[in-house]
């Protein structure tokens, strides 16, 4: 699947894609493909139990190092709990979060509920997003 902004791909600012448009379509942007990749992976014969993780500007996922058979020491830890990170629209090696992810760092984790980790930052990225789209759909903010 190619990396594509949903501004190049839709024409809106923001569009959150069902999985099945992705699919049909053979790409997305990072959400899209980390829901994607998310999919999969919770699926056997992998049976994790990843979690999306919401930087701002960016998604990623996030798996229970426990569940890892790799030689890494790098995790993200979010609200206390680390993540195996994986960056489904990105060309970096698993386990690696970028520098510019880290700081400010995650806003929220989705993983069937939502835990909201910085609620300022998660205030701030969703008013920016209204701000620069006049398209809105409410599927942007379920």
């Amino acid at each position: 699947m190619e990396y594509a902004t949903d501004e190049s791909a839709t024409g809106e600012v923001e569009y959150p894609k069902f999985v099945t448009e992705t699919l049909m379509e053979n790409g997305g942007d990072c959400e899209d493909l980390s829901s994607v990749l998310a999919g999969i992976l919770c699926s056997p014969p992998f049976d994790y139990e990843p979690v999306l993780i919401f930087f701002s500007g960016h998604v990623g996922i996030g798996l229970d190092p426990s569940n890892i058979h790799m030689p890494t020491e790098q995790f993200l830890t979010v609200g206390g709990q680390e993540y195996f990170y994986i960056d489904a629209s990105h060309d970096i090696p698993l386990g690696v979060v970028p520098d510019e992810y880290q700081k400010p760092g995650v806003i929220a984790t989705y993983d069937g509920q939502w835990q909201t980790i910085d609620p300022a930052a998660l205030k701030e990225h969703a008013t920016t997003t209204i701000a620069n789209d006049t398209n809105l759909d409410i599927r942007d903010y379920i």
